[in-house]
């Protein structure tokens, strides 16, 4: 039972744990037990303080409300620590600003699930009908047999053709493997095999043993490539090195309507080149601007029939001066006369061509060419 009395100051004589002692305004509590109702009581400027160590928290806020105004930098006597991963939980409704990275944020090259994230460049490549692959080291450049001066056996592990899943091409002996020039360095590089006879051997595949003096080389078939799900007409990748092959992208055509057979034997994978031509060099007599080839030079051969003394080059405009007249290999014209055996004059003829005259008619057994030169 507690005992509630005015006071005065003076009054006080003594200070005990089961007396709390308050200004002249306000009420002695005596005997406070476990459920006394005390009332509202005012703290200000004081500080509560507990000499509890271990046990039950000497401060309990059993209210459904709020508390207010509990703005101390710290609780239990240490700075709050940097929240710990949200993981599974979720979230209630509410406003959420928006927040950015300052960081790399690394997605999957492809999503899995309907609900994943994915690069805007996968998303792209989807709409345009393509499946990019991550990019191998290297492709063949002929079949396997022919670069590598060994042979190779294909083999499915599988109990049926309904999966490429572990499949592997396996050299007949030990020795380093070269494809389009370079040797295979290391396990884990990806080849691209698109040149074998049996087509159904071709895909993308990874050094699962490299080959050495002492190893038989192994390439299985990569995990992005193995399975219909993801042999799909459209599969895409680029070529990183090569002699003949580097820079180019190549990719998958073939008839993904009807059940793929992946043993030996069954679906033709046909991979053709599908960019690359930046890395087109013009040869000899061909000149190249940009993504445009043009014959830089051509020579025209001409039968005389041994009565003619003038012949016109169709569909060619005067050009005098870019043209070369031979005869019986000796230079007869190059922008003028070099006083051959037989005098040759270049004027334009009809039509928009060139008239090429000799002043004396080339008998049926010369030998006449023309080469036109840029």
């Amino acid at each position: 039972m507690a005992i509630i009395a005015n006071i005065r100051p003076e009054q006080i004589r003594s200070i005990t744990a089961s007396l709390i002692s308050a200004d002249e305004a306000h009420s002695i509590v005596e005997k406070v037990g476990a459920d006394t109702d005390i009332g509202a009581f005012d703290l200000k400027a004081q500080t509560l303080t507990s000499d509890i160590a271990t046990g039950n928290p000497p401060l309990i806020v059993a209210s459904t409300t709020n508390v207010e105004n509990l703005n101390a930098s710290s609780l239990n006597g240490a700075t709050m620590a940097e929240p710990g991963a949200i993981g599974g939980t979720t979230p209630g409704d509410g406003d959420f600003a928006a927040l950015s990275t300052t960081g790399q944020l690394t997605l999957g090259t492809e999503g899995t699930a309907d609900g994943h994230c994915v690069s805007k460049a996968y998303v792209d490549a989807r709409a345009a009908g393509l499946d990019p692959k991550e990019s191998v080291h290297v492709a063949t450049a002929d079949e396997l047999d022919n670069h590598a001066g060994l042979t190779f056996a294909y083999a499915n592990p599988n109990g049926d053709d309904t999966t490429g899943v572990g499949a592997t091409l396996t050299a007949s002996g030990n020795g380093v493997v070269t494809i389009d020039g370079l040797a295979l360095a290391g396990v884990g590089q990806r080849v691209l095999v698109k040149d074998q006879v049996d087509q159904t051997e071709n895909g993308i595949y990874f050094v699962y043993v490299l080959g050495a003096v002492g190893a038989t080389c192994i390439l299985k078939r990569a995990l992005d490539n193995d399975s219909n799900a993801l042999m799909s007409t459209g599969s895409f990748v680029f070529v990183a090195n090569g002699t003949e092959n580097a820079n180019d992208g190549y990719i998958l055509s073939y008839n993904d309507n009807v059940a793929t057979d992946w043993d030996a034997g069954g679906t033709d994978f046909v991979w053709t080149q599908f960019s690359g031509a930046g890395n087109i060099t013009a040869g000899s007599g061909i000149r190249k601007a940009g993504d445009t080839l043009s014959l830089d030079e051509f020579v025209l051969q001409i039968d005389p029939d041994g009565s003619t003394a003038a012949f016109d080059l169709s569909n060619a405009a005067n050009h005098a001066n870019n043209i070369d007249v031979y005869l019986n290999g000796l230079l007869q014209w190059r922008g003028a006369d070099q006083s051959g055996d037989y005098a040759v004059s270049l004027t334009g003829g009809g039509g928009g061509s060139t008239r090429i005259t000799f002043s004396t008619n080339p008998d049926n057994a010369d030998n006449i060419f023309v080469r036109w030169r840029r």
